[in-house]
């Protein structure tokens, strides 16, 4: 799901999704 919510910031702008990947970055590590 946070994928889909990346995609959606860079196909409206493209400023969200530059804060939006370290955090779905950040998430990833946690789990492991």
């Amino acid at each position: 799901m946070e994928l889909a919510s990346i995609i959606g910031s860079v196909a409206s702008g493209g400023g969200g999704a530059l804060m939006a990947v370290p955090g779905f970055v950040k998430n990833i590590l946690d789990k492991k």
